[in-house]
């Protein structure tokens, strides 16, 4: 499954930190370095299951943990439009 950033939204990274702007004009702050990686390669175009093998090597965490990591950030992303499914 892939997913994109919405192009309804602005964002920066600044000193390790995600800033995401909503269309309704809320900032919307990560502060996780495992959101910030997500983020990242969601931005570049990986699929879930590239990013959760990747969260394994970066982070050293079993592929649950990833699973479960991804999942909850990008739920999060997706129930406030930031991020959507790609098809």
């Amino acid at each position: 499954m892939y997913y994109a950033i919405s192009t309804d939204v602005a964002w920066r990274e600044v000193g390790g930190e995600l800033f995401v702007i909503s269309p309704d004009g809320f900032l919307h702050g990560v502060r996780s370095e495992a959101g910030l990686f997500i983020w990242l390669q969601i931005e570049r175009g990986s699929p879930r299951s590239e990013i959760i093998a990747d969260l394994c090597e970066q982070f050293d965490v079993a592929p649950e943990e990833a699973r479960r990591d991804f999942d909850e950030f990008v739920g999060t992303m997706l129930s406030k439009g930031l991020v959507l499914v790609r098809e």
